[in-house]
């Protein structure tokens, strides 16, 4: 049997102990939760979390690229994982990497039996809070993925380009980046701004500009091809970046605010 957390890691990866006492209320008492760097795993979590991300990427294109990832940040002293375990059993777990400049945020897996209970919300809450008061922290994710809007909306990234047909997958990333002295100050992050406020600013229409920002509305289904095409010429040649992107609960249309790029000397 592995050792515990406590004997292993208490000086150099200590738990957070807020986090675990509300994991434990989700899914039970067994929970155990720690950090460790990727040459410290040992093969029993590398097999889970491979065959993790195999079973939550079942049938998507972008699965082998995923698998390899993770395969060769088990080599990387600069990985480091956040794992969450009932007994011997690995439910969740987050990857990040430190990349110099910036930290790499990269495989986020919940076991599908614990989906939508929250699991994920508090892991990447606390984890992403850390990282984020460390560096700049960035990570690539699939438009078409419901848990992108979250990112965006919820936990302070933004969009800075667009990667079509990645490696030939057919599958189009956002490349999110989150820094909290810049990202605040996008009216996209301002909590206050909320998305009906968005939607009434916009007056219904799909293409709605005002100074600095402006709101573009599409189906993602019939028109994500014309709106990848547009917003990567708009987010590299025009420097703008997405700081809202949500769903019009009224017509289903994806709504996408762009706004000017900020820098840390922008003022507010």
């Amino acid at each position: 049997m592995e050792k515990q957390f406590s004997e292993n890691h208490e000086n150099k990866y200590p738990p957070d102990q807020e986090l675990l006492s509300m994991l434990q209320q989700r899914i039970g008492d067994e929970v155990d939760l720690r950090s460790e760097p990727a040459t410290e795993l040992s093969e029993s979590d590398k097999t889970q979390m491979l065959d993790i991300t195999r079973r939550n990427y079942k049938g998507n294109p972008i699965l082998p690229i995923n698998h390899s990832g993770l395969e060769n940040a088990f080599k990387s002293s600069d990985s480091e994982f956040t794992i969450v375990k009932e007994g011997e059993k690995i439910v969740a777990f987050v990857r990040f990497e430190d990349r110099g400049d910036k930290i790499y945020f990269g495989n986020f897996h919940v076991i599908s039996e614990l989906q939508g209970q929250g699991i994920g919300t508090l892991l990447l809450e606390s984890t992403l809070d850390k990282k984020a008061k460390e560096k700049r922290v960035v990570a690539g994710v699939d438009i078409d993925s419901p848990i992108t809007a979250k990112y965006i909306n919820d936990f302070g990234f933004i969009v800075r380009t667009i990667l079509p047909d990645f490696k030939r997958t057919g599958v189009d990333l956002f490349w999110i980046s989150r820094e909290d002295k810049v990202n605040n100050k996008y009216a996209g992050q301002q909590k206050n701004i909320t998305d009906d406020k968005i939607l009434e600013d916009s007056h219904g229409k799909e293409f709605h500009e005002r100074p600095k920002m402006f709101i573009y509305r599409f189906d993602l289904k019939k028109d994500k091809d014309q709106f990848v095409k547009f917003a990567k010429e708009v987010l590299l040649e025009k420097e703008y970046v997405i700081s809202r992107f949500f769903v019009d609960p009224k017509d289903g249309k994806q709504v996408c605010l762009f706004e000017k790029i900020i820098t840390e000397q922008s003022p507010v």
